[in-house]
């Protein structure tokens, strides 16, 4: 799981260097369709939430059991978060990155730190970070989806998904003017503020990752997992539909049972991911998810440079500049302030915090 968020995150970079790619062609609609491993970032995250904290809210809901999550879950995301939406205003204000608030600067500074702007508020400063705000609804919300889709009986199981799948295909319905959405054929890339539709998009998919850790270590899933060639197709099948318009949805349907396939090591897929080089990359992703739109600047200025010199690819000129710089940074940002600043509010706010509030007797969660 750790190699494909990697692999994700390295897919997001490629899709923002690249951005001005349209659908002409199959490799440019590849490029042009990396939005959709946020879908898989939330999927995954759903999963392995699940298969991680369920167990805080089996006896049911506790004030004590949500402050420990959403306490682990802050010190998880937001150092780094802080620090790449700090250096976004004063990139804003320096004029090295185009400002994308509408009214007041200072508000959706604000709103940026309580992690709220994509719920209808506003922009993120740092551009991915309308994804952490959006999953930050989905950590409040946990409880009460893992009562409803992961606790209860099969038949609120299959409610839970039918739900999902009718409101994701709502929002490819909806027509690309009333979303904000600039690109009509990413009929997913919906990460607008605009009423919270980028909200929207994520509870639906994180839901889908909740069932997917319920039906893992079932027969079908053992299934999956040991078929060697089963993985190795859907994974095929997917890169092969990320090179058609329009293929969104599917997709994203598809992100399920991929990750129920590589929760086993017994195909090829798995292996290759859990490669170290790969897994590498996915100590990383969450920094290189985070940093490399703060490069917008020098890609703008590379970009703009190359253009007024005659040179042919401007584009990929500064894309490749990006790219280059994005994973040493990444690197840095990661063993200077994502890992010990988890390390430090995780022990700030359990031993501190969580340490004085009393046992409370939980409360049945279904």
């Amino acid at each position: 799981m750790t190699g494909l968020r990697g692999v994700a995150a390295v897919y997001v970079v490629l899709h923002h260097y690249f951005l001005g790619l349209s659908f002409t062609n199959p490799f440019n609609t590849f490029l042009a369709h990396g939005y959709l491993a946020v879908d898989l970032f939330f999927v995954l995250s759903g999963f392995v939430m699940t298969l991680n904290y369920s167990r805080m809210f089996h006896g049911g809901w506790s004030s004590t059991s949500m402050l420990t999550f959403l306490s682990r879950r802050v010190a998880r995301v937001y150092p780094l978060y802080l620090v790449a939406t700090t250096c976004a205003l004063l990139l804003i204000m320096a004029g090295w990155l185009e400002n994308p608030a509408s009214s007041s600067l200072k508000i959706s500074f604000v709103t940026n730190l309580a992690m709220v702007q994509a719920w209808g508020f506003g922009p993120s400063l740092d551009g991915p970070g309308w994804s952490i705000s959006a999953e930050w609804a989905a950590y409040l919300l946990f409880p009460l989806l893992l009562s409803v889709a992961f606790f209860r009986k099969p038949l609120w199981g299959w409610l839970s998904a039918a739900i999902s799948v009718v409101v994701l295909v709502f929002l490819c319905i909806l027509p690309a003017a009333a979303v904000h959405n600039l690109r009509p054929l990413a009929v997913l890339d919906l990460h607008s503020s605009y009423r919270g539709i980028s909200v929207l998009r994520c509870l639906p998919e994180f839901t889908l990752g909740i069932l997917v850790a319920r039906v893992a270590g079932s027969k079908t899933a053992d299934w999956l997992g040991s078929n060697r060639w089963v993985g190795l197709a859907l994974c095929l099948s997917i890169l092969v539909m990320m090179t058609i318009p329009r293929a969104d949805l599917a997709v994203v349907l598809l992100f399920p049972v991929l990750i129920l396939c590589l929760s086993s090591d017994d195909n090829l897929p798995s292996f290759i991911l859990g490669s170290k080089p790969i897994h590498y990359l996915g100590v990383l992703s969450y920094s290189l998810y985070l940093v490399h739109d703060l490069l917008g600047g020098l890609m703008g200025f590379t970009h703009r440079y190359a253009h007024a010199h005659g040179l042919a690819h401007a584009q990929t000129y500064a894309a490749l500049l990006g790219i280059v710089l994005t994973f040493p940074i990444a690197a840095c940002a990661y063993k200077v302030i994502e890992l010990p600043g988890r390390r430090f509010l995780r022990s700030l706010l359990e031993e501190r915090f969580l340490g004085l509030l009393p046992q409370r007797t939980a409360v049945a969660a279904s």
